[in-house]
């Protein structure tokens, strides 16, 4: 197979649109004015088309100082990632040679880059889904392995066949190192609320002859620390730190309201640095009976009507799908502050200057890495499609064939023969690992196909179930301010009528009218490593 016929099947190509020939770098965008950010907020095309995304480019392997233009922070550069590294990618041999693939000066064969085009819509190949490409690159690698277990550059990559598959040929490899930039799209979680400029930092890796395995890493760094710790009449903490996340998946549930006890099975908000098996291609479905602790308010009958009194927790099964594994998601962000005058009149074993953790769809300054979604039933009457294609994982294929992208809801959003650990490195940054096996000869393995996103901006309906909830169940203290830190703070936490025979949370003392708090999910150490295990 010729090369430009393998190019084809990139991202660049997806559009249609003609490719550049090299790479000059990102291009240097220029703030819209008010004006100009008025207008655009109701025009959804214009919203798709702004170009959002900025970075440099010093090595062949590695993107810096990323920024994101928001919209509704006058169109400034925030920033996202301090650094993209892509590395670790190697070929291993049936006979166990693992065979390191440098991505370097002397194995490159080619730099292609598109400053700005359109993907349509698809049924067909691996990149299906609409969106708007900007400043976006790849570059292709070539290597000969001699029978020695030697790497080599590829002496005529112009010329011919460049992966033959004729009489015993030398073992070749290609290797795609590739950054997508999107423009801003409500399609990147379930119910389309959250608008997200996606950025697809990924590798495609293609072999002639049959090998046991191909593998490529992905690390992401976030700045240390947020330039702007107030947003509206919200503060946050400085520093950015991350969180993990793994989703309910049970059907019969419907999430009207997106409490943590109904979007999630469990979840480690300040999780510590080591390795998670987040993908497991040889896992079938499991499940736990009675693995979780979520609260329930007690509701008994007075002559008044119906009264609450108390809260208790009731148990609930878990059940993780085929392939899934520890958690199904990551989000780096800084944490919400509650405002200083409901944290001094609330009791002091409250706690209440504890940082806030912003999910579900976290939109302030949050970088979210998904590579799985859960399967509830969101729309009971069928009405909606609540498991829209984007959220859809990879299906029909096996632990040695990888199957057909966004064609199953909850499934991994990963190739069905595909392992992926992730390395929490420090609280910002992560690394990414993929290992495809069995790949098929002349067929392109793709790592990392889901890529991340960055939150700009929620919509009418988030606003709308903010303002309720940020109200309702937010601390039981008087207060006009933090509306955001007040509505993540009552996703996680649920409040009751103190009753001394039915109180989930003993400890805590009731504030002077009578109302107590605990947390949605009750989790311990011991039953987050059970859970991480399933």
């Amino acid at each position: 197979m010729d090369l430009s016929s393998l190019l084809k099947q990139t991202l660049l190509y997806a559009a249609g649109s003609p490719v550049i020939n090299s790479f000059k770098g990102a291009q240097k965008l220029t703030p819209l004015g008010s004006q100009s950010l008025r207008e655009l907020s109701s025009n959804e095309a214009r919203i798709h088309a702004k170009k959002v995304w900025e970075y440099e480019h010093p090595t062949l392997d590695t993107v810096t100082r990323v920024t994101a233009r928001h919209r509704n922070m006058a169109d400034m550069a925030m920033p996202v990632l301090d650094s993209i590294t892509w590395g670790e990618v190697s070929v291993r041999l049936y006979d166990g040679t693992t065979c390191p693939l440098p991505l370097t000066q002397p194995f490159l064969l080619k730099t292609q880059s598109v400053n700005e085009a359109v993907i349509p819509a698809s049924n067909k190949g691996f990149w299906q889904l609409p969106g708007n490409l900007h400043s976006s690159f790849h570059h292709v690698f070539g290597y000969e392995i001699t029978s020695s277990g030697q790497v080599q550059a590829i002496a005529t990559p112009d010329k011919g066949h460049i992966l033959p598959t004729g009489a015993n040929p030398p073992l070749r490899v290609l290797v795609c190192l590739a950054l997508g930039c999107m423009g801003e799209r409500n399609e990147f979680e379930p119910g389309g609320v959250l608008g997200a400029a996606k950025l697809l930092p990924h590798l495609m890796i293609v072999t002639n002859k049959r090998v046991e395995s191909v593998q490529g890493a992905i690390t992401l760094t976030r700045n240390e620390r947020t330039p702007h710790v107030k947003m509206g009449d919200d503060e946050m903490t400085a520093e950015i730190s991350s969180g993990l996340y793994t989703d309910n998946n049970d059907t019969t549930v419907t999430p009207d309201l997106p409490f943590w006890n109904i979007l999630f099975d469990y979840y480690w908000t300040d999780p510590t640095p080591g390795r998670f098996e987040v993908v497991k291609r040889n896992a079938k479905e499991r499940s736990s009976a009675g693995a979780v602790n979520y609260l329930h308010e007690e509701i008994v009958p007075s002559p008044m009507g119906s009264m609450p009194s108390g809260a208790v927790y009731r148990t609930r099964n878990v059940l993780k799908w085929a392939r899934q594994g520890e958690f199904d998601n990551i989000h780096i962000a800084p944490k919400m502050k509650i405002p200083l005058d409901a944290v001094a009149k609330s009791p002091s074993a409250w706690k209440l200057n504890q940082p806030v953790s912003m999910a579900p769809f976290c939109v302030h300054d949050c970088f979210h890495t998904h590579w799985r979604w859960g399967n509830l039933l969101y729309d009971p009457f069928g009405w909606f499609d609540t498991n829209p294609k984007w959220v859809r994982g990879w299906s029909g294929g096996s632990a040695t064939s990888p199957g057909r992208p966004y064609s199953e809801a909850g499934a991994p959003l990963v190739p069905c023969n595909q392992d992926v650990t992730l390395h929490l490195l420090n609280p910002r940054s992560f690394k990414y690992v993929a290992r495809a096996y069995a790949p098929a000869v002349g067929e392109w393995q793709v790592l990392n196909h889901h890529g991340s996103a960055y939150a700009i901006h929620a919509n009418g309906l988030a606003e709308a179930v903010q303002s309720i909830l940020g109200t309702m169940h937010s601390p039981p203290i008087n207060t006009s301010r933090g509306s955001w830190a007040r509505f993540y703070w009552g996703l996680r936490y649920g409040t009751y009528v103190y009753n001394k025979f039915a109180d989930p949370n003993p400890t805590l003392p009731a504030s002077p009218s009578g109302i107590k708090f605990a947390e949605r999910l009750k989790l311990d150490a011991t039953t987050l490593a059970k859970l991480r295990a399933l």
